[in-house]
């Protein structure tokens, strides 16, 4: 299993790309029992809308 380091890495590259069958399943498996992953990955989530409203100058709520 990957650790939590690589995940967020793998997070985070998702951004910018779409992950690979592996990475997906990786990350998948590893969020199912990783609560601190999962945050992190919520957090991205609030942050990539956050940026999509501000930058189309939309109300951030």
């Amino acid at each position: 299993m990957r650790s939590c380091k690589e995940i967020s890495v793998l997070l985070s590259a998702a951004q910018e790309r779409r992950l690979g069958p592996l990475e997906q399943w990786s990350v998948r498996l590893h969020l199912l029992i990783c609560k601190g992953c999962s945050n992190f990955r919520a957090q991205l989530a609030f942050l990539r809308v956050a940026v999509r409203r501000y930058r189309d100058g939309g109300d951030a709520r």
